[in-house]
């Protein structure tokens, strides 16, 4: 259920994933490991759907980080375009207003935030 005010969010999200696909190619490119330049070709050459699939196992440091932040950013645009965005991912509750100010890539509810920190299965 998107909303008027949910807009600025999904722009901030693009944004963030503009910023992420052009760091990924950045880091992948300066580094001189051999098969990184595959890798580029690659990255440049499939959807940003694909790159955490693409990074996977490749990765490490900054580069693992930024794939992890990838996927999220990726699932919560998932979730706009399937009309879900701000819905807990694991007990569909609503999302706090400044839990997704804060980070507009949250996927779960401070409930479920909180039993996932604390070591509780949520599913």
């Amino acid at each position: 259920m998107q909303t008027k005010d949910q807009k600025p969010l999904k722009i901030k999200l693009e944004a963030e994933l503009a910023q992420l696909s052009h760091d990924i190619i950045t880091v992948v490119t300066a580094s001189n490991q051999e098969d990184y330049s595959q890798l580029r070709l690659l990255l440049l050459t499939q959807p940003q759907s694909l790159w955490p699939e693409l990074l996977e196992g490749k990765s490490c440091g900054i580069l693992k980080q930024k794939q992890h932040r990838l996927e999220q950013v990726l699932a919560a645009l998932g979730q706009f375009q399937m009309g879900l965005f701000g819905l807990c991912a694991q007990c569909d509750s609503a999302i706090s207003p400044e839990a997704l100010n804060h980070d507009p890539a949250t996927l779960l509810c401070d409930q479920c935030l909180s039993q996932k920190r604390n070591g509780v299965n949520i599913s």
